[in-house]
């Protein structure tokens, strides 16, 4: 049987964006151990943007760091796409870092991103535009030289059809997501602090992967953690 996943987003040109999701996917690896639990935890710079895409689309739980800019990186936007077309019972978190200063989008903004979108979300889609050349994006994955542009929309059976529509289902994810408290990761903090923080996150993002995975079995999971907590 297939672990479950939990797949972490970011902007991978900000430095600090990237440093501070590796943080968070290597404390959920030690709570994960400790707890003797199978779970993969893939931050997006490990695989390739057409990699991620698959792992959203078939049904991965997502976190995301917060950055300016974040919202509008494709990968960002093409996850939020595929999340919309099929939310099921997926856990998407918002993970805030004070230092990274993101600013919350206000109506204006996602207007703006909106039409930002319509755009971005089917660029380089154009089938005689589309060579493995020109498709390389200028990510980590792509400047290695690797294949890098996720799967044309058309491949998947979308609930979505043109350019407006995906945007707004892309926005319409952001702001689903943003209806919830953006869970707090203060990485310039003590340790003692975060490891607070990201016992918090694991709880959101990966508890309920494995709770699905399991069938729904895992209800004493908190207490589990707590226990082992008391032991260290």
């Amino acid at each position: 049987k297939t672990p479950p996943i939990v797949v972490l987003l970011c902007d991978t040109a900000n430095i600090s964006a990237v440093a501070a999701m590796h943080l968070v996917a290597c404390g959920l690896a030690e709570i994960t151990e400790a707890l003797k639990e199978t779970i993969h935890i893939i931050p997006c710079t490990i695989v390739t943007d057409l990699e991620m895409q698959e792992l959203v689309f078939s049904g991965a739980n997502v976190g995301v760091v917060l950055s300016p800019g974040v919202l509008s990186t494709r990968l960002v936007l093409r996850m939020s796409v595929l999340v919309a077309d099929n939310p099921g019972n997926r856990a998407v978190l918002a993970i805030f870092c004070p230092k990274l200063e993101f600013q919350f989008p206000t109506d204006k903004d996602y207007d703006e991103l909106k039409l930002f979108a319509a755009q971005e979300l089917v660029a380089g889609q154009d089938s005689e535009q589309s060579t493995p050349e020109l498709r390389r994006s200028s990510s980590f994955w792509g400047k290695l030289g690797y294949l890098n542009e996720p799967r044309p929309w058309s491949d998947y059976n979308l609930r979505f059809g043109g350019p407006n529509e995906l945007a707004a289902a892309a926005v319409a994810t952001y702001r689903k997501v943003f209806k919830l408290i953006a869970l707090p990761l203060d990485t310039h903090g003590s340790w003692r602090s975060m490891e607070g923080q990201l016992r918090i996150i694991y709880e959101r993002v990966c508890e309920p992967a494995i709770t699905a995975a399991a069938g729904g079995q895992r209800r004493h999971q908190a207490m589990k953690l707590s226990h082992v907590e008391n032991k260290t």
